[in-house]
Formats: structure tokens, C-alpha cells, sequence
């Protein structure tokens, strides 16, 4: 995918129906990932992270013509733009999650959004 054409990503923010000790505690989104179309509009690129592993898939955009088409349930997506020479090397230790991906994904280095929940709630204050 050339960047130069890049539409920006659509965070997808969800319920997760993966049963874990961890995810019940949480209230709000459980679960993000990431679509953006492809050069011509003709595919949503997808990165999904989970616990142990990011699943990239291709899907028509004819199957799916929105975020909220793919993932079956409630969702909320947000809209987000990212220049290519705002996301810096600096990365920090931590646990890999969906958060931890979708934020090097767009360049974000807060240490303390830590759940899908505070990630929703940055971007939303991102883009006020």
C-alpha cells in the first residue's frame, strides 16, 4: 500500500467474544482494531491484534462497505490521521495487546492507555 494516498485508519472499538478473566472486568470496548481502504477503494485492509498473534486480512469493500459491517455487533469507529512522519521510533516496554498495537499503529507514545476503553477516550479528545 503506498502511503502517499493513505485515507487514515478507522479504529474499530468493540465487545470481544474471546471469554478471559481480565476482559469480563473491563466495562465499555474490550477490543480494537484497525481498517483502512486500499489505493482504489476496492479493499479494507485489516490488523487485528489479539493476545499472541495480528491477523492482516483483505476483504472486498463490496462485502463490507463500512468498519461497522465487518465486525457483526456493537461497534464504534473513529476516524483517524496519521502523517507518516508523526510516528516516532521510540518504543516503550510493555504487554502485547490490541491497545499497544493500534497505538504504534498511529504513532501514539502514552504509556498509560493502557485498555480499549482510554484509547477511545483519547481519540475522541484527540480530535476534539
Amino acid at each position: 500500500m503506498s502511503l502517499d494516498n493513505h485515507q487514515g485508519w478507522n479504529i474499530v472499538f468493540s465487545k470481544t467474544n474471546k471469554h478471559h478473566w481480565l476482559l469480563s472486568r473491563l466495562s465499555g470496548h474490550q477490543h480494537c482494531f484497525a481498517m483502512a481502504k486500499s489505493p482504489g477503494d476496492s479493499y479494507w485492509i485489516v490488523i487485528n491484534p489479539s493476545w499472541f498473534n495480528i491477523t492482516v486480512t483483505m476483504l472486498f469493500v463490496d462485502d463490507f462497505p463500512t468498519p461497522e459491517s465487518y465486525w457483526g455487533s456493537e461497534v464504534e469507529v473513529i476516524q483517524h490521521n496519521v502523517k507518516i512522519e508523526e510516528i516516532t521510533n521510540n518504543v516503550f516496554f510493555g504487554f502485547f495487546t490490541c491497545v499497544s498495537v493500534i497505538k504504534r499503529l498511529l504513532g501514539i507514545n502514552k504509556r498509560f492507555i493502557i485498555t480499549p476503553n482510554q484509547l477511545c477516550r483519547y481519540l475522541k479528545n484527540e480530535l476534539r
